[in-house]
C-alpha cells in the first residue's frame, strides 16, 4: 500500500441514528456526517470535500442533534438544538476542467428557529419540504 491509498477523514461519525446521510448533487454522490459540532462532507470514494464548522455558523458550543441531505438537490439540513440551518450546494469555480471534477461547496442559506429541540430531520423526495421531530 502506498501513501496515495491512505484516506484520512477529519474524525469519526457521531453515534446515533441521525448522524449520517447520503445524497447527490449534479448526479455525483456524497456522504455527509456529524462530527460533534461540525459537518463533514466527503465524496463517494471518501475524499474530503468540505468541513463546515459549527463555530462559523454560531454554534461553537452546541453539538449537532440531527442532519439529513436531500436525495437529489444536494441540500443539507443540520440541527443544532432547536435551530435548523439549511445549506445549499454550488459548483466550485476551481473545478479542474481536464479532470472533469466537480468539487461542490455548501453554504448556509437559511436558519429556522423552533420552539423545541430537533431530534430528527427528513427531506421529502424532491428536497423542497423538511420534516422535523
Amino acid at each position: 500500500m502506498d501513501c496515495s491509498q491512505i484516506l484520512i477523514l477529519p474524525g469519526a461519525v457521531d453515534l446515533g441514528p441521525c448522524s449520517l446521510s447520503t445524497g447527490y448533487f449534479l448526479d455525483k454522490p456524497f456522504i455527509v456526517y456529524a462530527l460533534d459540532r461540525n459537518v463533514v462532507v466527503v465524496d463517494a470514494k471518501l475524499r474530503h470535500l468540505q468541513t463546515i464548522l459549527g463555530s462559523d455558523c454560531g454554534y461553537g458550543d452546541t453539538n449537532i442533534t440531527s442532519l439529513h441531505s436531500a436525495e437529489y438537490s444536494g441540500r443539507i439540513a443540520v440541527a443544532w438544538g432547536s435551530d435548523v440551518v439549511i445549506f445549499e450546494p454550488k459548483e466550485n469555480d476551481e473545478a479542474t476542467s481536464t479532470l472533469k471534477l466537480m468539487l461542490p461547496t455548501w453554504s448556509p442559506s437559511q436558519t429556522i428557529s423552533l420552539d423545541y429541540p430537533v431530534l430528527s430531520l427528513c427531506w421529502d423526495g424532491e428536497g423542497t419540504q423538511l420534516l422535523t421531530a
